[in-house]
């Protein structure tokens, strides 16, 4: 799987669980856990939040 459709996937995955109420409102969260949990490195998580930043999402 390429980088860009990894942080795809985990940026839908994130956005989801946020949607859904997952992680609540002023959630840390941790690039390191969610690393762990997606089980690839920190840099397409990165990528993923800076996307849903950008997007107002987080």
């Amino acid at each position: 799987m390429t980088g860009a459709s990894n942080t795809a996937r985990i940026r839908e995955a994130l956005e989801n669980a946020i949607v859904d109420g997952r992680f609540s409102p002023g959630t840390r969260l941790d690039p390191v856990a969610l690393a762990q949990e997606f089980d690839c490195s920190r840099t397409p998580i990165r990528d993923a939040l800076q996307q849903l930043e950008a997007s107002g999402l987080v």
